[in-house]
């Protein structure tokens, strides 16, 4: 996941960090995509988390397509 935090508010800056520390937290949950790591690009003003890949898309993508979980 890549975000560009070129121009980001406070606020995005704040749900950033929450969702590092949380998913660093929930560490080693079998039902939680793992965290590998997570570093910000100062040049290119990104910040990157690396996770474990899933196969099968995403969350926000399967409820889209079926309306449910």
């Amino acid at each position: 996941k890549i975000v560009n935090t070129k121009d980001a508010s406070a606020d995005l800056k704040k749900v950033l960090q929450a969702e590092r520390v949380a998913l660093q937290k929930l560490r080693g949950h079998r039902h939680i995509v793992q965290l590998d790591a997570c570093f910000s690009i100062l040049s290119s003003e990104k910040t990157i988390f690396t996770m474990e890949y899933v196969s099968g898309g995403d969350l926000r993508e399967y409820v889209n397509l079926s309306g449910h979980l």
